[in-house]
């Protein structure tokens, strides 16, 4: 029997950042409805209260009319496994596609979407670190600005998702390129973004060495190597226009519980650069990606008064 959670009369579920047509939007759904409440964030003040801080299930990639979707968790019950509950995890089609290069079971729908181009593509971050992904042909721009990344590159075209995992596993064992990066990380980077130089660099070399491995081993037909930038979106450029001496600050209270409004002024990925007031000087990381799973309200809502040590510019 399962556990029935109480729903608050108002609020909605977040489920992270999302970027449609290179634009960034909190995703939103009601909770008592259902229905899609996409946010816009960019130059515009988002006032929240988070209702309840679960975190709560985002629900699963599932076949619906006989193509892969995302639905969401029927209960709304609590998430005990990363961003799902134990029901949409184990009912979650998506988690196939990690391993469908290694053999195994995949469902009807899934291999429909994996049949698909992808890209193999080298991100770097603004701490100048670099990991190694794949997009399908339809994400080929969204992916890498979910990633939130500074520098990218596409770096193969594939004829479908399995080719391009293969190729994924290739640059991690051979050149030690990482696929994973944690947000947290990327958002705490985007306080103190490395140099262009030294982000140049890290990237120049990165691709550099992937590119090494996939001259070695693409002799499948239909694929191609590329070096193909990939050009970050206009929101995110003011996190790295005059950062001050000792960078950004990092927002000082606890995103998850009470109230807090900002006004935004760049987005990278999950993370936004903000200002409390509309005319302050003063500018903070705000790492919005910790909201996913959360049950929030908007609204006229205001952050808790930020003293600000002057002596840190």
């Amino acid at each position: 029997m399962h556990d029935v959670v109480r729903r608050p009369a108002a609020g909605a579920l977040c489920r992270g950042v999302d970027w449609p047509d290179r634009r960034p939007e909190l995703d939103l759904v009601t909770v008592d409805t259902a229905v899609d409440m996409p946010t816009p964030l960019l130059h515009g003040r988002l006032g929240l209260r988070t209702v309840a801080a679960g975190p709560f299930c985002l629900g699963a990639t599932r076949t619906v009319g006989g193509r892969i979707a995302h639905v969401p968790c029927p209960r709304q019950a609590r998430a005990v496994s990363g961003r799902q509950c134990e029901e949409c995890a184990a009912k979650d089609e998506f988690r196939f596609a990690h391993h469908v290069h290694l053999g195994g079971y995949v469902p009807d729908a899934l291999a429909r979407y994996l049949a698909q181009p992808h890209w193999v593509y080298i991100a770097t971050f603004a701490d100048a670190t670099s990991k190694v992904g794949t997009a399908s042909g339809p994400r080929k721009a969204s992916r890498l600005d979910e990633q939130g990344a500074v520098r990218a590159t596409y770096v193969a075209y594939t004829p479908d998702g399995r080719t391009a995992r293969v190729f994924e596993d290739a640059i991690t064992e051979r050149a030690g390129i990482a696929q994973t990066k944690r947000r947290i990380t990327k958002a705490t980077a985007l306080e103190r973004p490395a140099t262009s130089e030294a982000l140049t660099a890290e990237h120049r070399d990165a691709v550099e060495q992937a590119t090494e491995v996939l001259a070695s081993q693409s002799d499948d037909p239909g694929v191609e190597l590329h070096r193909e930038p990939w050009e970050p979106p206009a929101a995110m450029i003011g996190f790295f226009a005059d950062v001050p001496i000792g960078g950004w600050l990092p927002y000082p209270h606890n995103l998850v519980g009470g109230d807090h409004g900002f006004h935004i002024d760049a987005v990278a990925g999950s993370t936004v650069l903000a200002r409390i007031r509309e005319h302050d000087d003063v500018r903070y990381v705000v790492d919005l990606g910790a909201l996913a799973g959360c049950r929030i309200a908007l609204g006229a809502y205001a952050s808790p008064d930020t003293p600000v040590q002057m002596s840190l510019f």
